[in-house]
């Protein structure tokens, strides 16, 4: 584990917006390494890219990708809501060959971690309970963890406010999932827009230190950049990881205005900051 948390940078393109809204734009590769640079230049030790944009590439575009030292390390937004997890078997199927198709672009473009946000693709369905979207779900989560440990990545379960998805809402929920699964590459991530949506207090974090593998941050209630109006629950939320030991990434996924470059540099700032970095 590495001694100091590492800051990262979601690239322009909407990451944090709710499934099936964001955009790849109409030149991904151009906008990938764009991003990356922007976010290398503001100080950032890593790039936070979707997984759409990295599937959109074509294999060239993915072999020149790989050899720009775009320093990608991890990746969100994974299953694309026309996957229903808990839908049909044949969907369910289908989810497992994206992962699979996934996984062996990211480890290409240099990733160590996915994260499973996908609100739309997780979404319980009419109909089930809730019990029994757990069990689906959690052998999902190990089947998709243990094709992933074969590329050397992690992934990390991302609970979503209840705006965006009805189910799995809180770090508690969360939580439960990993330990049913207890993979050695499956853990938890905390994002601090949705435990602030959630209701959660930034010290919530500390129950589940064990488990956190990737951390997302944006200052709530509006989800602007890191520090725009003041950080407060921000604040609190790093006092609470740096407490409980954690160690890994802590990636800005968040709104930015027109002035993106002057703001990239300002919640890179911010997090230092806080961070201790």
């Amino acid at each position: 584990m590495d001694k100091h948390v590492k800051l990262g940078c979601c690239i322009p393109g909407g990451s944090f917006m709710p499934q099936g809204v964001a955009s790849t734009g109409s030149a991904p590769l151009d906008n990938i390494v764009a991003g990356c640079r922007l976010v290398a230049e503001s100080g950032f030790d890593y790039a936070e890219v979707t997984v759409g944009a990295a599937m959109a590439l074509s294999d060239q575009e993915a072999e020149r990708a790989a050899t720009e030292n775009l320093g990608i390390e991890c990746f969100n937004s994974f299953i694309p809501g026309k996957y229903k997890i808990l839908g049909s078997p044949e969907d369910y199927a289908a989810a497992l060959e994206f992962v699979r198709a996934a996984s062996k672009r990211a480890k290409q473009l240099g990733g160590r971690l996915i994260v499973l946000g996908s609100g739309s693709a997780r979404a319980l369905p009419e109909g089930m309970s809730t019990e029994d979207a757990k069990a689906l779900f959690a052998r999902f989560c190990a089947e998709a963890a243990e094709i992933m440990r074969g590329y050397g990545l992690v992934l990390a379960l991302e609970p979503l406010c209840a705006a965006e998805c009805n189910f799995i809402n809180t770090l508690a929920e969360g939580a439960e999932i990993v330990r049913r699964v207890s993979a050695p590459n499956f853990g938890l991530l905390a994002d601090a827009y949705h435990m602030y949506r959630a209701g959660e207090p930034s010290e919530e974090v500390k129950k589940y230190a064990d488990m956190l593998c990737h951390i997302h941050v944006a200052e709530p209630p509006e989800r602007v950049f890191p520090g725009k109006n003041g950080g407060d629950y921000l604040r609190g939320l790093a006092h609470a990881l740096l407490d409980a030991g954690y160690r890994g990434g802590v990636t800005a996924e968040c709104s930015f205005g027109a002035d993106i470059g002057a703001e990239f540099c300002a919640a890179r700032e911010f997090m230092a900051e806080i961070f201790g970095q």
